[in-house]
Order: C-alpha cells, then sequence, then structure tokens
C-alpha cells in the first residue's frame, strides 16, 4: 500500500465548526479541503446569505449563458433600447428646435 496520497484520493474532511471550516478557506486552494469547508459554511449560512448566494449563482449563470450565446434575443433587446434612444434624443431635438424657432420671432 502506498504512503503516499495525491490530493484527489484523500478522504473527504468532515468539519465540525465553524472557525475551522473558515481557517480552511482562508487557505485558499492550496488547502485541500477548501471545497468541502465552503460546502460546509454554504449549508450552515443564515437565510439572508443563502438568498445572497442564490442572487449570485443566477447571475453567473445568466453571464455564462450570455457569454455563450445562449440567451436568445440579447441583441434584439440592445438594438431596441438603440432605437428607443435615438428616436429620444430626436424628438428632444426637435422640440429644441421649435422652441427656439417660436422664441426668436
Amino acid at each position: 500500500m502506498c504512503l503516499y496520497m495525491s490530493k484527489m484520493q484523500q478522504a473527504p474532511i468532515k468539519f465540525t465548526s465553524v472557525q475551522s471550516a473558515i481557517v480552511a478557506l482562508r487557505r485558499g486552494r492550496k488547502d485541500p479541503h477548501w471545497i468541502e469547508a465552503a460546502r460546509f459554511l454554504i449549508e450552515r449560512a443564515a437565510p439572508d446569505t443563502q438568498l445572497l448566494l442564490d442572487a449570485q449563482r443566477a447571475l453567473e449563470q445568466e453571464s455564462q449563458a450570455i457569454h455563450q450565446g445562449h440567451k436568445p434575443g440579447a441583441g434584439q433587446a440592445i438594438v431596441k433600447w438603440l432605437a428607443i434612444g435615438c428616436f429620444a434624443v430626436a424628438v428632444i431635438e426637435a422640440l429644441l428646435l421649435i422652441w427656439l424657432s417660436q422664441s426668436m420671432c
């Protein structure tokens, strides 16, 4: 039996306290148990924190979908808002020209 075990072969650690999980998480990716620490902390997070994590996941999924081109209509929405913006600028310019022509008379 080989005494050396790679990081992938190590048994998952069971965290017993939030503090020990935070210590492992602060070490970052160099700690082989940082993923287990993150899972431990996420499971025990307060409801507000859970809501924030859910929102972050949704934003990340939306961002990935946009970058992968899977979000239909994203380009159409941009074109629509550009058209609305150009129309608004044209209306404001026309109103300004009417106001200036009336004030000059």
